[in-house]
């Protein structure tokens, strides 16, 4: 009689207090020729979590990967790293032989900080001549000043003239004179006396009234001085024109002073542009993981940076992440630097598990070449687009890890499981011990008596269907 298994699986309920607890209990029965055997197994009904995953194959990449080149070309003077080799963002990793890039990077930072002293001096000249400017503006007003008042003594002198004019021919022109003292009390005004009070022969009754000859002297006074004034009038706006014009002039020098400082910052970072194509630095901290140059090798320039991506599986899909991909550098001679600060695993899901993907899932990895390490992560990128293999489809997905074992190496390979359904803290069964039915309906089958091995098959709610386990 051939042999035969099947699984029964049945639910018994069991008082325990005031409460009742649901246990599942599971009878396995096996017959053979001969022979019978059959156990029971049992498991409590408990809250827990159900979840559903898929899983799929990848490997460990890098977080980010360059491969450097030099864009100058000429022959290898050092290579100051090997394969493996961890380096610092900024480090030195190959450079080129060079008779006269120093010297033109040490030339122009000269030239930059001349054109620096000439923009301080033209400062200091704009300075010196607005002063000068304030100096002769202030000389403009004064003269200005001196002009009005000689101005106002000549028309003074001018009334005077007119009423010594006059007095003269009045009849009592002879007394008025023999009343006159010998000289008109004068006030020095620039460079000529000009008279500032004409006496009287009393306060409060009679009025001297000065000689012709007096009041003529007196205007011709004035108008000396008057024309002195005028003169220092245009010697001031003269001055004030010149003052103007050098702040002018120290201005453009300024300005001329300022372009040249920008000509020659660009000529030194074209100068350092130049010395910095002799030189590989590394982009960031990592590990040198290929190295394609040797001393005294001979280059050709225009590489730079020839490849930038999340990891060398993603290198057809950076522009998704915002980075970009240059081409391949000829000849193998670079030197390729990756980031092992964040580590990735890139799978291959199935087209079916696929749709089923999400950014920021939660993940698990576990690695063959790490027996017993579990390492958590999330889902941090899916591919757009697929990729076919002998018929079969599949997406790619980038899993971060959340932490590094220190065993860890580039391109170990790793088993992802990404969680994409899962329902906290509900009361779960088997997946095996529930029977679905045709509408949707589940059934368990109820221990009614644990000592007679009755059962009652009795309909229950399903909620979530995980991968082992249902709500």
């Amino acid at each position: 009689m051939p042999a035969r298994r099947w699984t029964t699986w049945v639910l018994a309920l069991t008082l325990l207090a005031v409460a009742i607890a649901a246990t599942i209990m599971w009878r396995i029965s096996v017959s053979a020729t001969g022979s019978a055997a059959t156990f029971t197994r049992v498991a409590t009904v408990t809250r827990s979590t159900v979840q559903t995953t898929i899983t799929a194959q990848g490997s460990i990449a890098a977080s980010e990967s360059q491969t450097l080149a030099f864009t100058a070309t000429g022959e290898v003077a050092t290579v100051d790293v090997a394969v493996g080799a961890e380096v610092t963002a900024g480090q030195r990793l190959a450079t080129l032989a060079s008779t006269n890039a120093d010297d033109a990077v040490t030339q122009a930072r000269r030239n930059v900080t001349k054109a620096n002293n000439g923009v301080t001096r033209a400062q200091l000249a704009i300075n010196t001549a607005q002063q000068a400017k304030t100096a002769s503006d202030e000389g403009v007003t004064a003269a200005s000043h001196v002009r009005e008042i000689a101005q106002r003594t000549l028309d003074t002198a001018n009334d005077t003239l007119d009423q010594a004019r006059k007095a003269a021919a009045s009849p009592d022109a002879q007394a008025s004179a023999t009343a006159m003292p010998s000289s008109i009390p004068t006030a020095s005004l620039g460079a000529g006396s000009i008279p500032t009070n004409l006496p009287t022969s009393s306060l409060s009754t009679t009025t001297v009234v000065p000689t012709v000859a007096q009041a003529s002297s007196a205007v011709d006074a004035a108008t000396a001085d008057l024309a002195q004034a005028v003169a220092a009038v245009a010697q001031a706006v003269a001055e004030q024109t010149s003052a103007a014009n050098k702040v002018s002039e120290a201005q453009l020098a300024l300005t001329e002073a300022q372009d040249a400082v920008a000509v020659a910052r660009d000529a030194l970072a074209e100068a350092q542009r130049q010395d910095g194509s002799l030189a590989l630095v590394a982009p960031f901290d990592g590990v040198v993981t290929e190295v394609g140059l040797a001393v005294g090798d001979t280059v050709t320039g225009g590489g730079g940076t020839v490849e930038s991506s999340v990891s060398a599986d993603l290198s057809a899909n950076t522009s998704l992440l915002g980075l970009s991909a240059a081409p391949a550098a000829t000849g193998g001679q670079t030197i390729t630097v990756q980031e092992i600060a964040a580590l990735e695993v890139s799978g291959s899901f199935a087209e079916a598990d696929a749709a089923a993907l999400r950014i920021g899932q939660r993940a698990a990895m576990t690695f063959p070449a790490l027996p017993g390490s579990a390492v958590p992560g999330w889902v941090t990128w899916i591919s757009p687009t697929p990729s076919t293999t002998a018929g079969v489809v599949t997406y790619e997905a980038m899993v971060t890890l959340e932490e590094i074992p220190p065993a860890i190496r580039l391109g170990q390979t790793a088993t992802v499981v990404v969680v994409t359904a899962e329902a906290v803290g509900v009361l779960a069964v088997p997946s095996s011990a529930v029977t679905v039915t045709g509408s949707g309906e589940g059934t368990v089958e109820l221990i009614v008596d644990p000592d007679r091995g009755t059962t009652q098959t009795t309909a229950v709610g399903i909620g979530m269907e995980g991968d082992i386990a249902v709500e």
